[in-house]
């Protein structure tokens, strides 16, 4: 998936692109360069998280995004309290900054559960080699499609598998 793809992204984009448009004119260069370079922070930071290559590093530019969707917040607030922002407008784009927050949370959460969960393993010894097992990993030896099983053991049962449509791939690891 591209970055491109994502509601979150072109919503903030656009709001970025609004604030822009409306404080052009503005002469006060310090609020109008802090306002408008939070607002162009939180696309941006989306963009590198979608871009890096670790998992853990794109989580962490997805925070880093909702962070300063919260400082965008906290200067519309202000750019409204001294007449900088219309009031209408203001409260348009603090219903939007809050709206798409949570859609970063929501993004946060759900990458950070798939990474948690593409990284977790089990590792089974069968009686002649140990394999490790998990989202992303199987052992040898099956006839069926590994993508349709998972492991399921106990202490008293050798290496068993069900069937258990729902593993989006798989690949043999052997260890000794």
């Amino acid at each position: 998936m591209r970055f491109e793809d994502l509601e979150v992204w072109k919503r903030v984009a656009r709001l970025s692109a609004d604030i822009y448009r409306h404080l052009k004119d503005l002469k006060d260069f310090g609020f109008k360069d802090q306002i408008t370079r939070s607002g162009l922070s939180v696309p941006s930071n989306i963009a590198e998280g979608f871009e890096r290559l670790s998992e853990k590093e794109g989580i962490a530019f997805l925070s880093y995004a909702k962070g300063s969707a919260g400082e965008l917040r906290c200067q519309i607030y202000t750019g409204m309290d001294i007449g900088y922002i219309p009031k209408n407008i203001g409260s348009s784009w603090i219903k939007r900054t809050i709206e798409l927050s949570a859609m970063i949370g929501r993004l946060i959460k759900t990458k950070n559960s798939t990474w948690r969960t593409a990284s977790k393993s089990v590792t089974v010894r069968s009686s002649l080699n140990y394999y490790r097992l998990g989202n992303a990993k199987c052992c040898k030896y099956l006839s069926f499609p590994p993508s349709f099983f998972v492991p399921y053991t106990s202490h008293l049962e050798p290496l068993t598998f069900k069937l258990y449509p729902g593993i989006s791939y798989v690949r043999h690891r052997r260890y000794h």
